[in-house]
This record gives structure tokens, C-alpha cells and sequence, in this order.
């Protein structure tokens, strides 16, 4: 290395120490009101956008398990003026995924601070699960937040958040009182069967 770009080269260093590249970025979070809840109860989980950043667009892709929770409804929280799709058709509850896409007016950008969505989650199964943003860098199919100048602006993976259900599951409620009811109906067909041998050897005598 010459001596002129070796000076070329340091010259660069310092002018970034004093001049740091700025970095354009926005964060998806998921936020609960609390993890921890019972089978039957009802949280609400908030999807937050941050950054601060100028943006267009957020779409959202979350998946879940359907056996675990049910998701009861997907709010917008007013952050964007336009939400698609209808909130009847925000949830596709066979395949556990949630789609939804928030948009600006034009011209006029919305900034990345605030709550975009709110979920509402109820306990079905006893146990741990997750509720997870699918994300996947340069996908336009999946959660990001689109900038004013059509650049991505989500560059980190959400973390998924945990949740822990405790009680008993409706599913083993259901399997029991199905238990109770098979018990029963073979329960009164032995008692029949006894009654008539008895009335049987009765006549006989």
C-alpha cells in the first residue's frame, strides 16, 4: 500500500468517526399485557412499531398455534389511516397465521412510534407457546415496514414472545365429560340387563 492511499484510507476512518453513517431502520415488536394466563382467559398482545423513522406501509405476518390459543380479533390501533384486509379476514385460524397491512395517504408518511395492531389471545391448552412475526430479509410477503423512499426498513428479526397457559385444557374438559357420558349410557345398559334377569329367574320360580 502506497503511502497516498494508506493517508486516503485514514482520512475516510476519520471522517466516519466524525461523520457516522446515519442507519435508517425501524423495529417490530410484540408486547403482551401479561405472559402468564389461564385456559379460558383472554389477553391482548400489541404489535409496536419504533424507530422514529418516516414510513408508507407496515405489513403484518404473525403465526400462532391454533391448538394452544384462539385468536378472538385483530384491532388496528389508528396508527396508519388505511387497514386491509376486513377484520373479519385478518385471521386464518386452520393454518394458525395472521395477516394485515396498514397504509399512509399519499404524500403523507407516518412515523414508526406507536402501537400498530392489538391481538386478542385466548387460552385454549394448557402449556407453553409463542406467537411469532415471520420475517425474512428482502421477502415482500412477510412482515416490514416499508420507508418514504420505497426502502425496507426492518432490519433485525422480531423476537417471538412466550406465553404460558396454565389450567386444564378445554380439549381434556371436553374428553372427560365424553368419558362420563360413555360411562354412563354402558352404566344404565347393565343395569337393565340385571333388572330383566332378575324378573327373568323371578317367573321362572
Amino acid at each position: 500500500m502506497n503511502i497516498r492511499a494508506a493517508q486516503t484510507m485514514i482520512f475516510a476512518c476519520g471522517m466516519m468517526v466524525v461523520f457516522p453513517v446515519q442507519v435508517r431502520a425501524a423495529q417490530m415488536n410484540l408486547e403482551a399485557e401479561k405472559t402468564s394466563f389461564a385456559v379460558g382467559e383472554t389477553i391482548n398482545v400489541n404489535v409496536n412499531l419504533s424507530g422514529g423513522e418516516p414510513t408508507v406501509g407496515t405489513d403484518l405476518v404473525l403465526t400462532y398455534d391454533p391448538k394452544a390459543v384462539q385468536i378472538l380479533g385483530v384491532e388496528e390501533n389508528k396508527l396508519y389511516p388505511v387497514y386491509n384486509p376486513a377484520p373479519s379476514s385478518r385471521v386464518n385460524a386452520a393454518t394458525g397465521m395472521i395477516k394485515m397491512s396498514g397504509s399512509a395517504n399519499f404524500g403523507q408518511p407516518i412515523t414508526a412510534d406507536g402501537t400498530f395492531a392489538m391481538v386478542k389471545v385466548k387460552g385454549l391448552s394448557a402449556g407453553t407457546t409463542s406467537l411469532s412475526l415471520s420475517y425474512k430479509k428482502g421477502s415482500t410477503t412477510l412482515s416490514g415496514v416499508l420507508g418514504k423512499d420505497g426502502q425496507e426498513l426492518l432490519s433485525v428479526v422480531p423476537k417471538p414472545i412466550q406465553l404460558t397457559i396454565s389450567g386444564t385444557s378445554t380439549k381434556t374438559k371436553q374428553s372427560q365429560t365424553d368419558k362420563n357420558i360413555v360411562f354412563g349410557f354402558f352404566q344404565n345398559i347393565a343395569t337393565s340387563v340385571s333388572r330383566f334377569f332378575s324378573s327373568l329367574f323371578s317367573w321362572v320360580k
